[in-house]
């Protein structure tokens, strides 16, 4: 079950940026490459920057 997965790595993945190399599936990117550009992002910074773009 893929929930299952999902549920595990969310925590670890959801919040950060991330740079990601590698081939395009369509709408897919084969990850041959991962790079977590920084730590954690405040929801609260970054929702006051999107409303003032």
């Amino acid at each position: 079950d893929t929930t299952i997965v999902e549920e595990e790595m969310r925590g670890d993945l959801v919040g950060y940026y991330y740079r990601v190399n590698g081939p395009t599936l369509g709408l897919y990117v084969l990850a041959n490459e991962v790079e977590r550009l920084r730590e954690p992002a405040d929801a609260e910074e970054l929702l006051i920057k999107a409303r003032s773009m």
